[in-house]
């Protein structure tokens, strides 16, 4: 069953951003950006994940997988606040 999870996580992640640039010129009108502006953070996000993978895979190698989890979590926990508020 661990296996069929983690084969799956990745087709999933990537049909998600298929989706999302389907719908890129919908997006980008209802944030009132080009398409250029939503195609950046795509590529910004996609490109930054890896980046995000190794810092917290470090901190998990040196202080465990506890910690590192729960600074990830509230770390996205304050973006996603400060993007619902415009900030």
């Amino acid at each position: 069953m661990a296996v069929l999870a983690a084969s799956s996580a990745g087709p999933s992640t990537a049909f998600d951003y298929f989706l999302v640039v389907i719908c890129l010129t919908d997006i980008g009108k209802t944030f009132h950006k080009t398409d250029k502006e939503v195609a950046l953070s795509l590529t910004l996000t996609l490109a930054f994940r890896p980046v995000g993978a190794l810092v917290f895979g470090l901190l998990a190698d040196r202080y465990g997988r506890r910690l590192p989890l729960i600074l990830d979590l509230v770390f996205y926990s304050i973006i996603e606040v400060l993007t619902g508020l415009g900030a």
